[in-house]
């Protein structure tokens, strides 16, 4: 199990309390566009797995990787990473 990182460590507490509420709710926009972007055009799944991986709450990485299981998620990623050479995303089963 990983430890669990913290975001902006050496920051001001007042400014580190608004950049993880900013961040959340960046997250929490890219969640219900990609909600909405299932029935309209776009990356749907991708964009909720974006706004996932922004937010912070219990149990996270357990939806993460059942979201990044799924084999369409996991082959878009795997595209992604080679249209920047980057090595594929191997998963842990």
């Amino acid at each position: 199990m990983r430890a669990p990182r913290t975001f902006m460590p050496r920051a001001n507490p007042a400014v580190r309390t608004i950049a993880i509420i900013a961040k959340n709710l960046v997250g929490f926009v890219l969640l219900i566009a990609g909600i909405a972007m299932l029935v309209l055009p776009g990356q749907g799944v991708l964009t909720m797995l974006i706004g996932i991986s922004l937010m912070d709450f219990p149990k996270k990485r357990l939806l993460e990787s059942k979201l990044i299981g799924q084999p369409l998620v996991f082959s878009g990623i795997n595209r992604l990473r080679a249209r920047f050479h980057k090595p594929p995303l191997t998963l842990d089963r």
